[in-house]
């Protein structure tokens, strides 16, 4: 039977060295008398869940060459996240260590995009990511200048009043104009929003 055991733990933000030092300790408690196949620790366990760029690491950075060493110390698969920097780029990948030393990794979609075009996040104590600006329209700036690129068009003030699935993708009818698409992503709003454009068309 596949035994695995779950570690939650109280993150030192920002702080790899200690982290790895206290699960390693933990660890070590729970290997004198017991065992599992497969150790999964929490998301971002070596720096708390955080928007810095500055704490991604490289794929031959200290988090993964710790996971190598406790999975290879207590005979157990370990899994968990980090912020990787990779071409420049910053992604929140999960990491399958095994005792042989193979690694499996998977990237998840995550809040570093917006970092990446200027927009810096940070948890509040409630649990909530907020702009460092603490201006929600700052999102709102962020994607607008995302999308100035030439082969984009931004239409506003479109009321859309028909789509229709097509072999092609989809075709969208409104304010006596029709245009196709490959790909249509439906946002209606909330209808507590009248003021700001809010309807019952999209409901």
């Amino acid at each position: 039977m596949l035994r695995v055991l779950v570690y939650q733990y109280d993150i030192v933000w920002e702080n790899p060295d200690l982290n790895h030092i206290r699960i390693e300790e933990q660890l070590g408690k729970f290997f004198a008398t017991d065992r599992a196949d497969i150790v999964v620790l929490p998301e971002f366990f070596a720096t708390g869940f955080t928007m810095n760029g500055a704490c991604a690491q490289d794929m031959q950075g200290k988090s993964l060459t710790f996971l190598k060493y406790v999975s290879q110390k207590f005979k157990s698969a370990v899994v968990g996240s980090v912020p990787v920097v990779e071409n420049g780029l910053i992604y929140n990948r999960s990491l399958f260590v095994t005792p042989e030393g193979v690694v499996y990794q998977y990237d998840k979609k995550h809040l570093y995009w917006f970092s990446q075009h200027g927009l810096y996040m940070i948890m509040e104590d409630s649990g909530r990511i907020y702009p460092y600006s603490d201006q929600a329209n700052s999102v709102v700036d962020v994607l607008r200048f995302a999308l100035n690129r030439d082969n984009i068009t931004l239409m506003t003030g479109f009321e859309v009043s028909k789509v229709r699935k097509t072999d092609e993708g989809f075709q969208v009818e409104g304010n006596g104009e029709v245009f196709q698409c490959d790909k249509l992503i439906i946002a209606c709003g909330g209808l507590a929003g009248t003021k700001l454009g809010g309807s019952m068309s999209g409901y």
